[in-house]
């Protein structure tokens, strides 16, 4: 550890942060994929625009007495909602996968996934794997995650941060794991090095 942090100075704060996890990691031995899922920026604006229209709507009808116990409600909601649209997905050296969220969570072995993704799909529109209603999770433009019931009656787990394309994985147990297409590829990359990939 003492020579990344002699380095510190000459490398730029991005750098910094990838360099000391990649260290941590290869210390603990322990993590084969980290990787945070969050809502987009229009998804966050979008929440703090709805939670100032209900701060202006007393404004409008001429109650300003009640303006500033409102303004920090709202303002405590929309920080605590955008704080909270983070998930994680991560490998372990074991090669479980873990996808975590709040309190939902997704977790299974990495040889009892079927780990040959589906093709790209709508998950809003998809006659077979788009999404019939959210059973518990969030369900926001841009954040989708959580337990689903899908429109061919299954049951999945989503972690998408995409405007409708998504990647499915399945389950020997026949459950989907729908993620983003990019984090689908990085699954695929570690199951084929540890020779997991069907």
């Amino acid at each position: 550890m003492t020579g990344i942090v002699s380095r510190l100075d000459s490398v730029g704060a991005g750098e910094v942060q990838k360099k000391r996890r990649g260290a941590e990691n290869a210390l603990l031995g322990n993590v084969a994929l980290t990787h945070r899922v969050r809502a987009r920026r229009t998804t966050v604006a979008f929440i703090w625009g709805v939670s100032s229209v209900v701060l202006f709507g007393p404004v409008i009808a001429g109650e300003i007495g009640y303006v500033p116990g409102l303004l920090a409600i709202t303002l405590a909601f929309a920080a605590m909602t955008s704080v909270s649209l983070r998930a994680t997905v991560e490998i372990d050296s074991e090669n479980r996968l873990t996808i975590r969220y709040l309190c939902y969570s997704f977790s299974d072995d990495l040889e009892n996934i079927q780990v040959a993704a589906l093709q790209k799909f709508d998950f809003y529109r998809d006659a077979n794997l788009g999404f019939k209603k959210l059973h518990r999770g969030t369900r926001l433009p841009c954040f989708n995650v959580g337990w689903f019931v899908l429109r061919n009656g299954a049951v999945a787990f989503a972690c998408l941060s995409r405007k409708r394309r998504a990647r499915a994985l399945m389950t020997r147990d026949g459950c989907y794991i729908l993620v983003d297409p990019h984090v689908a590829r990085r699954i695929q990359a570690i199951a084929a090095r540890s020779g997991l990939a069907c």
